[in-house]
């Protein structure tokens, strides 16, 4: 394997020494003052010689990689396609023009019990093979994620975050409070009172919200959301969304709506609604609080949208903030626009 040549090889070329080359090359002169023509020289040299920076050393020096983790659940742990949610890749789409303009790169890492176990997002720290993370998909119970508030490293939290939190400062999502608001509303004025409510599991922060959202509905009514709305426990994909509908059978009929978490989840629901000739929204009604998929030919859900390429944006900007000293944005939530689809 050819040989690469360093710093010292470009100084040897070029009749000058390395502190030199190295204080030209990184552009960090200090109070040395270095003649154009022999700045010149050893740009020329490096050009000839094929110089490559040491990027570890260059992290070493600077105390910066420049290179930003993203964290999302393994396929163990959410037992699928995680790359099939168009949740994520819009995310992922605003996250990259972000970091496109201000000139980081993207670790992309997956969280499974090895990751935890190991500590190995502590070490990314530690190596400077990061400055910060984004972390997509936490747990109410994933105290381990405590460390870096501690430790006080950059990380954002997207959408959902760990109990303990002791300061939300660093946390973005949509204004899931105001989508469940929404929905709820609109289901209740068109006189939806036997709701069945298919929630995510209690280890979602995302639980809070909706009920926040789903109160501020009730208040605005005079039935009570005890009487109104049941439970179920049901997760964000259509296989998910399929399995509740087989699982109630004949008992979905004491149920006038089925308000989802999630337009995947929704979108199972209404195959198997499709599939068994049962009258969407006739005899059901579903709906969801968050985004419908564009994409989908098959209806439109009843559903609040929010600009998930926003939010992957927002979330970038506010941990490139913390990790560069700025004052993070004062807007940490995406507003949400409710969509009156086909299904409710």
């Amino acid at each position: 394997m050819e040989k690469g040549c360093n710093i010292r090889d470009v100084a040897r070329k070029a009749g000058v020494s390395p502190g030199t080359v190295s204080r030209v090359l990184n552009n960090r002169m200090g109070r040395m003052q270095v003649s154009e023509a022999t700045r010149a020289l050893i740009l020329r040299c490096a050009k000839e010689l094929d110089y490559q920076p040491n990027i570890n050393a260059r992290r070493l020096f600077s105390r910066q990689s420049r290179v930003i983790g993203l964290v999302i659940p393994s396929i163990r742990e959410i037992h699928g396609n995680i790359f099939a949610d168009r949740h994520i890749m819009d995310l992922l789409c605003g996250i990259e023009q972000v970091l496109a303009l201000q000139k980081y790169r993207l670790l992309l890492l997956f969280k499974d019990q090895e990751f935890m176990e190991s500590g190995e997002y502590l070490s990314l720290y530690r190596e400077k093979q990061i400055d910060g993370l984004l972390i997509w998909g936490s747990h109410r119970s994933e105290s381990f994620w405590r460390e870096l508030e501690k430790r006080n490293y950059p990380h954002v939290f997207i959408t959902t975050y760990p109990d303990g939190l002791a300061e939300k400062s660093h946390v973005y999502s949509a204004d899931y409070a105001s989508a469940a608001c929404d929905v709820m509303r609109y289901l209740l004025k068109k006189k939806h009172r036997r709701i069945l409510w298919a929630k995510p599991e209690p280890d979602s922060s995302l639980c809070f919200d909706l009920t926040e959202g789903f109160k501020r509905a009730f208040q605005e009514t005079e039935c009570s959301m005890r009487k109104v709305v049941s439970e179920v426990v049901c997760g964000y994909s259509p296989e998910d969304g399929y399995s509740l509908m087989e699982e109630l059978g004949e008992d979905r009929t004491r149920y006038s709506a089925i308000l989802f978490s999630s337009c995947n989840s929704a979108l199972g629901a209404l195959d198997y609604c499709t599939r068994f000739g049962i009258r969407v929204p006739v005899e059901t009604a579903i709906a969801a609080c968050d985004n419908n998929d564009t994409g989908n030919v098959r209806a439109k859900i009843t559903c609040s949208c929010c600009d998930d390429i926003r939010l992957g944006m927002l979330a970038a900007e506010a941990l490139i903030a913390g990790i560069e000293g700025k004052a993070l944005p004062g807007n940490r939530k995406v507003k949400t626009v409710f969509l009156r689809g086909d299904t409710a």
